[in-house]
């Protein structure tokens, strides 16, 4: 404190100085006055690093001086650019990230051009996830992430501070097709499979492409006819519910394709519900007249219980067989056992006899399934 000729008025030793500065604040910015002289210890300032006038007032009198405030030790990392909310499965966010390393007070260390700041967040991988410090700031370009699309939180890190993102992976761009549900590994002829197949269209990483509304899937198998075999993409899915197939009745491999993308499993196509019969060995007598004691067939017949495909329907299928008189008149009889169940390849050999009622008569026998479709009639049988 000075008298108007710049003299210390050592006298004085009350009151204090204190030092303000617009935007700055002080700690210790206040010092008493002892003999005209107030010495301040530990004064220091934060606020936005930049230049200031300090202005050292006793509440009457004042002086001022050029300052420079200084970013000081790195304490944390801020965003300057904060990275997209969400992006794509391998897409670059539109977004990138700015990083920047800041003392306490949120000031870019500027002068610090070392070391790197990595991302990471559990379940995703990043492609260019590291960026180098220049000037206290670490740009990323290209960043970009795979996993399974959900939400995640993004982590900045430079080893010792880190800085969080709420982040969204969205499914990519479509790269192939899945099964949200296998169709049944086995169906019978013309029978909807039990377990309906649905198809996803999905990007790199398996996420089904949600947005996709347009196009349909269908599937196909060499040797199969489909029924109910394509369905809508909604979603990104194709649900199907009421396939079925006809053909052969074996394995064969289902594909399944948009048009642009296919996926396969193993199917076998099983026999269906009895149909039809099939003569495979027609009867006949051809040995001398046994009379009216009866003709042995000399040759037996076999047949076969089948599907509307023309599938054997396999074993368990009661058949009957029944004579006919060729143009009406008295019947002679079957002997032998008249039903007999097919074998596992859904076929029959008979052990029968015809005893007319009386020799040149001609016949027919009927095959009957006792236990649903399926009805055939032999050629004419000729007694000797």
């Amino acid at each position: 404190v000075v008298d108007a000729g710049g003299n210390t008025v050592t006298s004085l030793s009350t009151g204090n100085v204190t030092v303000t500065a617009t935007g700055l604040t002080a700690t210790n910015g206040t010092a008493a006055i002892t003999n005209g002289v107030a010495t301040f210890s530990g004064l220091s300032f934060t606020g936005t690093a930049g230049s200031y006038t300090l202005s050292f007032s006793d509440g009457t009198n004042s002086v001022t001086q050029g300052f420079t405030l200084t970013p000081g030790a790195a304490s944390q990392l801020l965003f300057t650019t904060t990275p997209s909310a969400s992006a794509a499965y391998g897409t670059a966010l539109a977004q990138q990230p700015v990083v920047r390393v800041a003392d306490a007070g949120g000031n870019t260390l500027t002068s610090l051009s070392t070391g790197t700041i990595t991302v990471t967040a559990s379940g995703l991988t990043a492609t260019n996830g590291t960026a180098s410090i220049t000037n206290g700031v670490a740009t990323f370009s290209n960043l970009s992430f795979t996993g399974t699309a959900t939400g995640y939180t993004l982590s900045f890190s430079d080893g010792t501070r880190s800085v969080t993102n709420a982040f969204t992976l969205t499914p990519g761009a479509a790269a192939g097709l899945a099964f949200t549900t296998t169709p049944s590994a086995s169906a019978a002829y013309g029978t909807a499979l039990a377990q309906q197949p649905v198809v996803a269209v999905v990007d790199a990483g398996g996420n089904t492409v949600t947005s996709l509304n347009t196009g349909s899937i269908s599937v196909s198998a060499s040797g199969l006819t489909p029924t109910g075999g394509t369905a809508s993409i909604v979603n990104g899915v194709a649900t199907f519910t009421t396939l079925s197939f006809t053909g052969i009745a074996t394995g064969y491999t289902l594909s399944f394709t948009d048009g642009t993308n296919t996926v396969t499993n193993g199917f076998t196509l099983t026999p269906g519900a009895p149909a039809a019969i099939t003569i495979n060995t027609q009867p006949a007598v051809t040995s001398p007249a046994g009379g009216l004691t009866g003709n042995v067939l000399d040759v037996q017949p076999v047949i076969t219980v089948v599907d509307a495909g023309g599938n054997p329907v396999g074993a368990g299928i009661n058949v009957l067989a029944t004579l006919n008189q060729t143009g009406g008149g008295a019947a002679g009889s079957l002997t032998g056992t008249a039903t007999l169940a097919t074998n596992s390849s859904g076929q029959i050999t008979w052990s029968l006899s015809i005893i007319p009622t009386a020799t040149g008569e001609m016949y027919t026998i009927t095959f009957t399934n006792q236990s649903g479709s399926g009805t055939n009639t032999s050629g004419t049988i000729t007694i000797p």
